[in-house]
């Protein structure tokens, strides 16, 4: 005999482990700020040299006096954050004044943790030429660098990853609006990383330098796919079967199941059949 057994479940989640899409991290955040703002955003970047920090003609300016680092790290609610996955940045250098060897601004990416990895595009001046250093660190601290003189003015660049090879590109007004591979590295470090703004002088040579048109970019260029939202199906490749409770005949289930999800509750139908 075969008896057709409607259920309905009502499970809290308070009260049961429910399994999880395979990656919910969202580990790449788009993000842009074009520093517009009659101040720098403090709820978007952190700084403990606050004092050479400020919003100058609607870029962000770092103005030295003395032998010093300043560094401006992306900290979205006031915490650093760990960008991982694949990615793009990019940065404008439209004003350095620097011009001694070993005084820079830069993009930089590094690691959180331990490790000494990090990735950064570096631009400085010597005897009145400007050059872009690339330098791309292992977790072990091996060291890979490149330069490249630059001419022309408006100077951008670019730091992307995807999986373990990074490139860098820059690009300025002799390049014609196209962006020109500066370096490209391979078997790079793949974790998360702080995402900062810098300025390091070797004097007390005033140097300004300023930043402008940063952005973050994901998706097919960078990033994972986010992770279902509420309301919606949940494929059936992300659900788990797990044995009927209580029930010791011979299951033969035929069903579909449509899962939806508030901040309380899973709301599970289907109806099974028991073969006797």
């Amino acid at each position: 005999m075969l008896v057709a057994l409607p259920i309905s479940l009502v499970l809290v989640k308070d009260k049961i482990s429910l399994p999880q899409a395979a990656s919910t991290e969202i580990l790449c955040k788009a993000f842009s700020d074009s520093f517009s703002t009659a101040t720098y955003d403090k709820s978007k970047w952190r700084t403990s040299d606050s004092g050479t920090v400020s919003i100058s003609g609607g870029n962000l300016l770092i103005s030295h006096t003395a032998a010093k680092t300043t560094t401006v790290t992306y900290a979205p609610g006031g915490l650093d954050y760990a960008l991982g996955g694949d990615f793009g940045i990019t940065l404008d250098m439209p004003v350095y004044t620097g011009t001694t060897a070993g005084t820079y601004q830069s993009l930089k990416f590094k690691a959180v943790g331990a490790s000494l990895a990090y990735h950064e595009i570096r631009r400085t001046v010597r005897d009145g030429k400007t050059f872009l250093q690339n330098e791309v660190t292992s977790s072990t601290g091996t060291k890979k660098t490149s330069e490249l003189q630059v001419t022309g003015t408006g100077i951008k660049v670019r730091i992307t990853r995807k999986g373990s090879t990074a490139i860098s590109y820059y690009q300025s007004s002799t390049t014609g609006g196209s962006w020109k591979q500066l370096a490209a590295v391979t078997g790079v470090y793949t974790g998360k990383g702080n995402v900062t703004l810098r300025l390091v002088t070797k004097n007390s040579t005033k140097v300004n330098a300023k930043f402008d048109n940063f952005v973050i970019s994901c998706g097919t260029t960078g990033g994972v796919p986010k992770p279902p939202s509420r309301g919606n199906a949940v494929p059936s490749a992300q659900c788990t079967q797990y044995p009927q409770v209580g029930v010791t005949s011979p299951l033969t289930k035929n069903f579909s199941i449509n899962l939806s999800t508030d901040d309380q509750h899973l709301v599970v139908s289907q109806r099974t059949t028991i073969a006797d």
